[in-house]
């Protein structure tokens, strides 16, 4: 692998400083609005952020404002919300009082006997401390798979289905479902029946117990888009594109393969990001009498504008129609706004861009570690406001901000220079290019690039700043035919250009089985 220095860096940390936030009006920083609807009369209002908003702002959110119908701004409070599949256990449990039992074996012509049993239970009275209860099977059996059906009697004798097809299992290692929910069932008879394909009965112990998963405020799923796939050495490898204003907590894989169970990990990726280990899972998906299956993989943050999937498929086909989504959290702004008309707009919502401060509101403390009654009361006050279709900002300065640094320097004598390559630059909102050198650029520099410049057609030089560590890139070399003398085999290798920094060599052989000992020469100019 050849490690390439990325010319052009970002130069954003200036653009927070290219004007005074009260210099000019604000709403021109941001492209994207929409209009804000609050109920009637107003007051403390909560304003959950679609993914469509998310995906256009800078993760901190700090390019987005509310302002009100005479364009002042709104202060507001940011409620992330806890990370999506946050389990909440509360220690609430009864075990199940069995009424009645039963159980049979049904033999079929196509298929394995059917091992069906049936728990007659009264589900309990008292309500607990969450709502509403679950239903969880306990067994010493380790590998099982179940479809469960649970159906409710009432005083009167008629019944209602609560679970149909639902499924319990356990395949190994953290990789087990044993808890159904149910909906409020105070005191209700409950049948609950489980049908498996395999030659044993379950019998397992019922309990019924109080606890829920804390969710996000509210998730977001957000398709992925693929821009790079390779599927080599039982492997497939992937790269997502990710929008810098979604940060997933969870990433959920999607195929059409009927069975499959594959090691999985996500890394981080892009330009000036370390790579990083987000998240490892085997993700899973068994199609017996139950469909059963694990499709998701909990992530730490991601920093870079890519998620490199690699999916370890050994000697099986690769998994089919693979795509990917993302659940990200959906925060919500909390701010206090009159409305008069519930039909009318009440403030708009500006976003997007990049160019604007993080705002300074005192509110942020309230849900901070110090405001923790404060912040509950908020949440609780706060009543729904909605947003209205997303459109451009009609009053967007769309000029680059860095405009003022946008000069050409001094002349340069251009024949100094013993290797020229041109290059395009498009267009951008803030006037910022990223250039990543090829092997045979850096070949021919120094190795500082001291002697590396940018010039447009008229010779004048422009700025730029140097990303050291901004890529890796793979580069094909070519072999000789090897030379063979007394049991050892000597291969010849083409560079892409010479001098050339490798950071790794990779050989790939055809031949399935191997371990050799190798020395590695490198032959200099002055061989």
């Amino acid at each position: 692998m050849t490690r390439l220095a990325v010319a052009l860096a970002t130069l954003l940390p200036l653009a927070a400083h290219a004007a005074d936030p009260g210099e000019v009006d604000l709403r021109r920083l941001f492209p994207r609005q929409t209009e804000v609807y609050v109920t009637p009369p107003g007051g403390l209002s909560e304003l959950r952020l679609p993914a469509e908003v998310l995906a256009a702002c800078r993760p901190d959110l700090s390019d987005l404002r509310l302002f009100d119908r005479r364009g002042r701004e709104i202060p507001y409070v940011i409620d992330a919300g806890p990370e999506a599949r946050t389990r909440v256990e509360v220690a609430d449990r009864v075990e199940a009082h069995i009424l009645e039992a039963r159980r049979e074996e049904i033999r079929r012509a196509d298929a394995p006997a059917l091992r069906r049993e049936a728990y007659v239970v009264v589900a309990p009275t008292r309500t607990t401390e969450v709502g509403t209860w679950d239903l969880v099977m306990e067994t010493d059996r380790p590998r099982f798979v179940r479809r469960v059906d649970v159906r409710a009697e009432a005083a009167d004798g008629t019944g209602v289905q609560v679970l149909e097809n639902a499924s319990v299992f356990r395949l190994g290692a953290q990789r087990d479902k044993t808890r159904l929910p149910l909906p409020p069932l105070s005191g209700a008879r409950l049948t609950v029946t489980v049908e498996g394909e395999e030659d044993f009965y379950l019998e397992p112990r019922l309990f019924f117990e109080g606890a829920h998963v804390l969710a996000a405020r509210d998730e977001a799923t957000v398709d992925l888009a693929e821009v790079a796939r390779q599927d080599t050495d039982g492997r497939t490898v992937l790269e997502l594109a990710r929008p810098r204003g979604l940060v997933p907590d969870v990433l959920r894989l999607r195929t059409t393969t009927g069975n499959f169970d594959r090691p999985v990990e996500v890394w981080d990726e892009g330009p000036g990001v370390e790579h990083v280990l987000l998240g490892r899972a085997d993700v899973f998906r068994v199609q017996a009498l139950a469909r059963v299956e694990g499709r998701e993989i909990s992530l730490r943050a991601a920093r870079g504008d890519r998620l490199r999937v690699e999916i370890v498929n050994g000697d099986s086909a690769a998994l089919d129609a693979l795509e990917f989504e993302a659940i990200v959290r959906r925060p919500s702004l909390i701010f206090s706004l009159g409305s008069d008309d519930g039909e009318a707009p009440a403030a708009t919502l500006a976003f997007g861009g990049g160019r604007a401060y993080r705002p300074r509101y005192d509110l942020a403390r309230l849900l901070g570690p110090a405001g923790a009654r404060a912040g509950a009361a908020l949440r609780d006050a706060a009543r729904s406001a909605r947003l209205g279709a997303v459109g451009p900002n009609p009053i967007f300065d769309g000029a680059p901000a860095l405009g003022f640094a946008m000069r050409a320097g001094a002349e340069v004598d251009t024949r100094l220079y013993a290797r020229r390559r041109r290059i395009t630059v498009a267009p951008s909102p803030d006037g910022l290019s990223r250039l990543s050198l090829t092997a045979e650029d850096v070949a021919h520099a120094r190795p500082d690039l001291a002697d590396v410049r940018v010039v447009d057609a008229a010779s004048r030089q422009w700025p730029y700043l140097l990303d050291r560590d901004g890529a890796e890139r793979w580069e094909s070399v070519s072999i000789e035919a090897p030379i063979r003398r007394q049991r050892i085999s000597h291969y010849r290798f083409g560079l892409p250009a010479t001098p050339t920094r490798l950071d790794q060599l990779v050989l790939d052989a055809d031949t399935p089985f191997f371990d050799r000992a190798f020395r590695l020469v490198a032959t200099t100019e002055r061989d």
